[in-house]
């Protein structure tokens, strides 16, 4: 809370409603009165991805908001034939460049805390203009983070060696082995 912007506690109670009963699709956040982030729309789960875009710049040009949306889509292994289905959940800030430059600080600043309250987002996005929330774009960054059959490979732990000191004296008598110590390492097995 750089900003000095509070969290609603309904904000969470919808993300958690997403996130674990899985009762709408998308949310739309607002910061009302530059105090405080609130809930301005729900959608219901049958909403597209394109529903929530249109509610994301349905303030206009010159207004950012922030949302989160229960993203689904079929993801492809090679050497598969068929696809599993994936769920992700992503917050999207939508600063415009149209907007005013108090506005985009505000919400810039105030989106870590959002980040730190919603907890379980898969991908955080920082979108400007229309290209970078669309559709394609989020799915590209998803895709992106998804691990594909050349990274599944078995991974081999190779043995840790530890090396142990022993102290060798040149004299006979402590009080000046004490001075001529030799440390040698000696391997462990």
């Amino acid at each position: 809370m750089a900003s000095g912007v509070t969290i609603a506690d309904e904000c969470k109670q919808q993300f958690e409603a997403i996130k674990r009963d899985k009762k709408s699709r998308y949310i739309i956040y607002a910061i009302k009165d530059e105090k405080q982030i609130v809930v301005e729309k729900v959608g219901d789960r049958g909403a597209k991805y394109e529903n929530f875009v249109q509610d994301l710049l349905a303030a206009g040009p010159d207004d950012c908001r922030y949302g989160v949306f229960d993203y689904e889509y079929e993801h492809m292994v090679q050497g598969a034939t068929s696809g599993s289905q994936k769920q992700k959940l992503i917050l999207l800030s939508w600063c415009p460049d149209t907007a005013k430059i108090k506005k985009k600080m505000l919400y810039s600043s105030s989106f870590d805390a959002l980040k730190k309250s919603l907890v379980g987002v898969a991908k955080y996005i920082q979108a400007t203009d229309e290209s970078e929330a669309s559709k394609e774009a989020v799915e590209e960054k998803l895709r992106s983070t998804d691990r594909d059959a050349t990274s599944c490979r078995r991974q081999v732990t190779l043995p840790v060696v530890v090396a142990r000191w022993r102290y060798q004296s040149s004299s006979p008598d402590n009080a000046t082995s004490r001075r001529r110590q030799v440390a040698l390492p000696v391997v462990a097995s």
